[in-house]
């Protein structure tokens, strides 16, 4: 196939080689089969041939059951040692010494977005308190690492509760950090 220019240059005009895989409404015939499933690989832990643990076997079809979850494990002292200094970063921003843009620093690059407005939410929310309250103060904290180099830590925060009352308000913060070149930052941040 061919086709002229405006110079008078002829431009051949080839079809493209099909690369990618066809959609599944123009599957040719000898394409697989949608219920066709891919074959396992071999787990490490498992030796060959040894069926499934949770019992799921390919040639029943269906979706494999999920994993059963394993509990957290403890954090490491330098992990744990991170998380505290990131949490008493978060109550400064949240009693007000530090400003919200301070938690970028903090943030993955990729997430700083969700994780400044949800410090922002955490502010509006826990600020007016903290004015008429006295500052937001830590109360628990719980750190783990699922894996090495990820920490997740949940925070209990709270004020004093009023004169001539005896409860107090409490909120709860869920933090997500990493360790990316070299840094603890944070990639995921939510107030309860």
């Amino acid at each position: 196939m061919t086709s002229a220019r405006a110079g008078g240059v002829p431009i051949r005009v080839s079809p493209v080689p099909a690369c990618d895989p066809p959609y599944d409404d123009d599957r040719p015939a000898q394409w697989w089969p949608p219920d066709l499933l891919q074959p396992l690989l071999e787990l490490p832990g498992l030796p060959a041939g040894r069926p499934d643990p949770t019992g799921w076997r390919p040639d029943r079809g269906g979706t494999r059951p999920a994993a059963p979850e394993r509990p957290p494990a403890a954090a490491s002292p330098p992990t744990i040692a991170a998380a505290a200094r990131f949490v008493n970063t978060c109550l400064e921003i949240l009693n007000g010494y530090r400003p919200v843009g301070h938690a970028r620093v903090l943030a993955d690059p990729l997430a700083a977005e969700a994780v400044l407005a949800e410090f922002a939410h955490a502010v509006r929310r826990l600020g007016p308190v903290a004015r008429k309250h006295g500052l937001v103060r830590l109360r628990a904290m719980r750190t783990c690492e699922p894996r090495v180099g990820v920490a997740e830590i949940a925070i209990v925060v709270g004020c004093r509760a009023p004169v001539g009352r005896t409860d107090g308000r409490a909120w709860g913060l869920a933090f997500r950090l990493e360790r990316q070149h070299g840094r603890w930052q944070c990639t995921a941040a939510q107030l309860l």
